[in-house]
């Protein structure tokens, strides 16, 4: 059964989604499209996106029924549902994502397969991406690191190799000067000098029981470009085995280890990985804005190199211009403030709310509101928010106070962010991360993909931060590797 909850604002978003990124091979649609704008959507595929984007959760197929119900749900919110068996690809730029290698997508009139997942043209296509967006790339880089323990016996970096060492030793019995032959690191897949960090390619031969192994014993401390569990996960998928020579997973373990720990040490950026089946990357065009951007989305889909990776990419990528216009409100309120504090106590959260008058006939695409200006339950103030939302035909992002339990089990003021929308629809979409009597990080179900979303204002995409939360660079930091641009 699809949940109630799911607004049409949700559906419009899945949809911007679905243009960025596409759709997986095997969530096409066979019979229905949604129609768009002259573009198709799955009708199954884009609720369940939408369920994510509302919930943080896909909605399972096995939860709601294709068909009748989806076809049904989406022609209630006043979507159009026509029969087609066009696979959702009308839209010659749709990408289609691989769920395996051996796909078919169809980025243009002319059908492109992929035969396995060493696609030569995929590495030419990332070379030729990270050029555009950084002004160089080398390919198959070789640094004069050496491949040896006792070459950082003296380094910040030595207990975690000796730790990574000792481990893939014991696994089989080859001894270290088994499996590590060559003196010195061999070349890397990518290496951009500016800002500087290495671009590693993976394949599945990388993702063996070895590499699990080597994995487990990293620091936490140690900063990597790529997420470090899904990694594992990967490893436990494909499980992948070579033992031509017999101690080539230990090797491979090895080498893989020193690209992601020794650029510490060397004072460069953290290595940046990608997953070969992640996406069908010899169909980007390195001269479009719209698939550099799409690259950086699924690159930096784990972590970003760092900010000054960011910086450079925007700086690259700022051909493409779009125009916000944003009113701020700035309410009286009755209560006075203490250094800069939110009021608090009775009337605090009771400000007036603007009505269209306000705004002079301005056209605005947005419009934002302090930090704790009403209280999440004011039903009254909500109704008039809505009915402003309505009136402006323009989203409102509205601070408020939402009533909850700390960590010590006391009543709390959460800060949080509500998204109102003329659609009618009001949601939950940020909490305050710091200096606060709660805040997001105390929430047992905390991880960054919902407690962290970006969202679209116009056609920008955007993230939100609550007073010191943009004083902790991680955030964002983090909103930016998702594409944030505001």
């Amino acid at each position: 059964m699809i949940p109630s909850f799911i607004t049409k604002s949700c559906i419009l978003e899945a949809i911007q989604h679905i243009r960025r990124d596409g759709v997986p091979s095997r969530r096409k649609s066979r019979d229905y499209c949604l129609a768009k704008d002259g573009d198709h959507f799955p009708p199954k595929y884009t609720i369940a996106l939408a369920h994510k984007i509302a919930t943080g959760r896909f909605l399972r197929s096995d939860e709601f029924e294709g068909g009748s119900e989806s076809n049904k749900f989406l022609e209630s919110l006043g979507f159009d549902i026509i029969e087609c068996t066009c696979g959702s690809q009308n839209k010659t730029k749709l990408s289609i994502l691989p769920s395996d290698p051996k796909m078919e997508t169809e980025p243009t009139s002319k059908l492109i397969r992929h035969s396995d997942e060493r696609c030569p043209e995929c590495k030419i296509r990332v070379h030729e991406i990270l050029e555009r967006i950084y002004g160089e790339c080398v390919r198959e880089h070789k640094f004069q690191w050496s491949t040896r323990i006792s070459s950082y016996s003296e380094t910040s970096i030595f207990h975690a190799l000796q730790k990574v060492a000792t481990a893939l030793e014991g696994y089989r019995g080859f001894g270290f000067e088994n499996f590590v032959r060559a003196k010195t690191l061999p070349p890397c897949d990518f290496w951009v000098p500016d800002p500087g960090f290495i671009v590693e390619f993976d394949e599945s031969q990388h993702f063996t029981k070895l590499r699990k192994l080597s994995l487990s014993k990293y620091p936490d401390a140690n900063p990597l470009g790529f997420s470090r569990s899904r990694w594992t996960a990967l490893c436990e998928q494909h499980n992948a085995k070579d033992n031509n020579p017999p101690y080539r997973d230990e090797q491979r373990a090895w080498y893989d280890t020193l690209r992601d720990i020794i650029p510490s040490l060397k004072g460069f950026l953290p290595t940046l990985r990608l997953y070969a089946r992640d996406f069908a990357w010899c169909l980007l065009d390195p001269d479009s804005n719209d698939d550099r951007r799409r690259f950086l989305n699924i690159a930096f889909q784990d972590s970003a190199p760092s900010s000054q990776a960011m910086e450079k990419t925007d700086t690259q990528l700022a051909t493409e211009h779009s125009t916000l216009r944003v009113a701020l409100v700035f309410p009286k309120v009755n209560a006075t403030t203490l250094n800069g504090v939110p009021p608090s106590g009775a009337g605090a959260q009771e400000p007036d709310i603007p009505t269209l008058a306000s705004f002079a006939g301005e056209t605005v695409d947005f419009v934002l509101f302090p930090e704790s200006y009403i209280s999440s339950v004011d039903n009254t103030r909500i109704k008039l928010l809505l009915k402003l939302a309505s009136d402006l035909d323009a989203p409102l992002l509205v601070g408020a106070v939402e009533k909850n339990f700390n960590l010590a089990g006391d009543s709390a003021d959460w800060q949080i962010l509500l998204r109102i929308d003329p659609d009618g629809s009001c949601r939950h979409l940020y909490t305050k991360h710091s200096t606060a009597e709660a805040v997001a990080f105390e929430k047992p179900d905390w991880e960054p993909n919902t407690m962290l979303p970006t969202f679209e204002l116009g056609n920008v995409k955007v993230g939100a931060t609550i007073c010191h939360d943009q004083y902790l660079g991680l955030l964002p930091r983090f909103l930016a590797s998702r594409g944030a641009r505001v």
